[in-house]
């Protein structure tokens, strides 16, 4: 899907499993395209794990994203199919 800017949209959602540097590369990669748009959800699994795995705070990956959102927002765009 688009945003109404004609970005491209790209939901990049983490669980706690290992995995804290890919979920990083990916936004990284993502932010590299003026193009794309990020929209970042994180379990609560997720944060713990980010702790464990990086010394980057949950606030910081939150400000390489585009948009942040909560596992429990069942209102969000994404979650209708309006995204």
């Amino acid at each position: 899907m688009s945003a109404a800017d004609g970005r491209r949209r790209l939901v990049i959602a983490a669980t706690g499993a290992s995995g804290a540097p890919l979920l990083l590369e990916c936004l990284r990669i993502v932010g590299m395209h003026p193009d794309w748009e990020s929209c970042l959800i994180m379990s609560r699994g997720a944060k713990l794990t980010l702790g464990y795995e990086t010394d980057l705070t949950v606030e910081d990956v939150a400000r390489m994203a585009d948009t942040v959102l909560e596992p429990e927002d069942i209102d969000a765009a994404p979650a209708s199919g309006s995204f």
